[in-house]
């Protein structure tokens, strides 16, 4: 265990002497990038995460009221949304449609996000993705960008994962830090935001939009089609050759063939770890010993009632 360890200082060494040589010179910003002060933006207890599925659109004004009240983090294509977060974490997608959309979005909402703090995933993937990067979308631009050094967590099975988890916790991997410069990372971005609102100090967590139950986005609902924004990248296709094709040529590669019906992040296919699995561990292993409660926001999602829902679905008019 101590090995990973210094795996773990090899890597960030690694990661930041990247970053000086071939991203930071290009940012041009004024403070340092790789070393986020908390304190500078966190201003509650509480952290919304606030995830991409379609039963965002069923929130209350009681939830809102209770969201805009606390701290929030967005990701990725959050940025259809109209509320602005505290926090916004992205990553440079793989697909060129989809990189595109990002881009776009990211130009439109710039002025609007000016207080809020871009926690910018795989920094040292913007060359291969994206070469024009720099000159296509000046990051630097940003007013407050971050980027945190991926520190992965080992388990490949649901028992390994926990073993792992409990061990890293009690070495500290997830320690509180005023100063946070790499965050532990399992699979997906509502992973890294859990840790992120552990080692930033948040005592309650609440996953808005994870529901992991289906494919649908928020921001594939028809007020969000009809406006001034970019058009949403199009839904994952509906049949299992089509999908295992797209799959291929991102490079994925496939344990059996993919469910259409599925969320990716619970389809065997792609990992034999379920993200609901993982973000139970998570939950049961590092936040419940450390006092931090986490919620779901609505119970439609896969992690209820095993997780508890802070709020009920609003009821829409027929």
């Amino acid at each position: 265990m101590l090995l990973d360890f210094k795996k773990i200082g090899r890597r960030y060494r690694k990661f930041r002497d990247a970053m000086t040589a071939r991203i930071l010179p290009k940012l041009n910003c004024g403070h340092d990038p790789l070393a986020l002060k908390v304190a500078d933006f966190k201003r509650s207890d509480t952290l919304f995460v606030l995830g991409s599925g379609a039963s965002v659109n069923d929130l209350t004004q009681e939830a809102w009221a209770a969201i805009r009240s606390a701290d929030s983090m967005g990701m990725n294509f959050w940025l259809y949304h109209e509320h602005v977060p505290t926090w916004y974490s992205c990553e440079v997608p793989r697909d060129p449609e989809a990189l595109g959309v990002l881009l776009a979005l990211l130009k439109l909402r710039m002025k609007d996000y000016q207080s809020t703090c871009f926690l910018l995933k795989d920094v040292t993937k913007l060359d291969d993705r994206f070469p024009t990067w720099s000159a296509e979308f000046p990051l630097g631009a940003v007013g407050h960008l971050y980027t945190l050094a991926n520190l992965g967590v080992r388990g490949r099975k649901a028992a390994t994962l926990r073993f792992f988890l409990r061990w890293y916790r009690r070495l500290g991997y997830f320690r509180r830090s005023e100063v946070l410069w790499g965050l532990p990372m399992k699979r997906a971005t509502v992973f890294m935001a859990m840790s992120f609102a552990l080692m930033a100090g948040y005592r309650r967590i609440v996953l808005c939009g994870i529901d992991l139950t289906n494919t649908d986005y928020f921001y594939h609902h028809p007020k969000y089609l009809a406006g001034d924004l970019p058009k949403p990248p199009a839904l994952p296709p509906g049949t299992a050759e089509a999908l295992a094709d797209k799959y291929a040529r991102a490079g994925l590669k496939m344990r059996q063939p993919p469910d259409p019906t599925v969320h990716n992040t619970i389809d065997p296919a792609l990992n034999p770890l379920p993200m609901d699995e993982v973000i139970h561990a998570f939950n049961e292993e590092v936040l419940q010993p450390e006092g931090v409660e986490l919620f779901v926001s609505m119970p439609s999602s896969r992690l209820h009632p095993r997780i508890p829902a802070l709020f009920e679905p609003l009821r829409h008019s027929t």
